[in-house]
């Protein structure tokens, strides 16, 4: 093989690896976009609230929806749909809770977008530099570093994941087969709750309780929404998700690792939530170092 071709070969896989990047980045970007937008409707999620709260008296359990008057919008009558499931005052304290938790998101997808709007333009300008480039001795500023092979001194790290929900609970994530049973069997106590996707392949979800009590309803919603971003479901936006306590969950074989047998559990149903997941992410951290 010539110089020259050797040249063409190098520099056509350098592109080809930054042009992936340049595409993964891409979608980041775009994905902060709609998640900020979304973060913005904080008000008209505030004020839909208001409507329904101010109608309460007309709305009664098990309609879906409602015909209200808007004070906002040109004095006009607007439909709001509502949850034949769920009693009225319940979606009020919902649509508040949700706008406050848009509100409190923005600053951060403000900054999200920030950076992944720089990142987008330096990978861009990286694609451009090495489009130009035609002597092999001008790649060498574009080659990727090969990162160095990590000496595994605690195994116990890369176990699992951990994320810390808003009321200070950890939840555990295993990250591979052999890992989730580490975690399910014996990292985790009888009485941890457990969560995994239905009819999908996923992690191992443990939530964390001290000893004889029970998880908060929204230390379950993040238990929930990290059992969907951590499995083959994630893109789908909703899955239904397996829930039941360690001491139910049995393995399925010796040589089977990750796979599992439930003999009590139900099923929750979750949509995605892409801004409590990242205020999630903030809270993730690596596990305490503990002996196996």
């Amino acid at each position: 093989m010539s110089i020259n071709q050797d040249f063409l070969v190098q520099k056509n896989l350098l592109l080809r690896t930054y042009r992936k990047t340049l595409k993964r980045v891409q979608k980041s970007y775009d994905n902060a976009l709609l998640d900020l937008e979304k973060c913005h409707a904080w008000q008209m999620v505030h004020h839909t609230g208001e409507l329904l709260q101010a109608n309460l008296y007309k709305i009664k359990k098990g309609v879906n929806s409602v015909t209200v008057h808007d004070w906002l919008h040109d004095d006009k009558n607007v439909k709001i749909p509502l949850n034949s499931q769920k009693e009225p005052h319940e979606q009020v304290a919902a649509l508040f809770r949700q706008a406050r938790k848009l509100k409190a998101g923005v600053p951060h997808m403000e900054r999200q977008v920030e950076r992944m709007r720089n990142e987008l333009e330096r990978v861009q300008k990286i694609v451009v530099g090495l489009q130009l480039v035609d002597e092999e001795s001008k790649l060498e500023p574009f080659k990727i570093p090969s990162k160095p092979k990590q000496v595994d001194q605690d195994p116990i790290i890369k176990r699992y994941r951990e994320y810390i929900t808003e009321s200070g609970l950890s939840i555990w994530v295993g990250k591979s087969a052999k890992d989730n049973d580490i975690l399910t069997f014996r990292l985790a106590n009888g009485s941890d709750w457990w969560f995994h996707i239905s009819d999908f392949p996923g992690s191992h979800v443990v939530l964390r309780l001290p000893k004889n009590t029970e998880p908060d309803q929204e230390s379950i919603k993040d238990s929930l929404l990290v059992a969907l971003h951590h499995s083959k479901a994630k893109d789908r936006g909703e899955a239904e998700v397996c829930v039941t306590q360690c001491k139910y969950v049995t393995r399925a074989g010796k040589n089977k690792p990750g796979q599992v047998q439930i003999s009590k559990h139900k099923n929750i149903k979750i949509v995605n939530d892409a801004i409590r997941f990242q205020q999630l992410r903030q809270r993730q951290h690596f596990p305490p170092k503990k002996n196996l």
